[in-house]
């Protein structure tokens, strides 16, 4: 399980990026 968290932990940073520039996105469109 110990394993699973640091993938998990590596990969939220990128997917919150990710997240973050579709925001962005949306709100400049808005």
């Amino acid at each position: 399980e110990s394993k699973n968290s640091k993938r998990r932990l590596n990969v939220t940073p990128r997917v919150l990026t990710l997240i973050q520039e579709l925001a962005d996105h949306e709100w400049c469109e808005a």
